[in-house]
């Protein structure tokens, strides 16, 4: 019985060793390196080109953000001026005096 186990083992090796020995096999194992390490679009530099789109995406929702409210601000513009002007950059009347309410801030 110990011998039919030792040919067991022996033909499990030899069938590593011959998939190694494959030029086939020897051919795909050098593309994939050259394409994951060696090549101008490897591994690394499609991670920093997927960081580079992720912070670009989230630049782009600032300036939607911001865009909204400069549309809301051109339509409070346009319905009333007077009312924008006083508010927001504290305008007057010639003869009149505006008193400027801070709520307390709280340390």
């Amino acid at each position: 019985m110990s011998s039919k186990k030792s040919k067991k083992t022996k033909k499990s090796t030899s069938n590593w060793s011959g998939l190694l020995v494959n030029k086939y096999f020897l051919a795909l194992m050098a593309f994939l390196v050259w394409v994951c390490f060696f090549d101008n679009h490897n591994l690394l530099e499609q991670r920093k080109m997927s960081a580079a789109i992720d912070k670009l995406e989230g630049q782009i929702e600032g300036y939607e953000g911001k865009l909204e409210n400069i549309i809301q601000e051109e339509k409070d513009l346009a319905d009333n001026i007077e009312k924008l002007a006083r508010e927001k950059y504290k305008f007057g009347a010639p003869n009149e005096d505006i008193f400027i309410i801070e709520p307390k801030k709280e340390n």
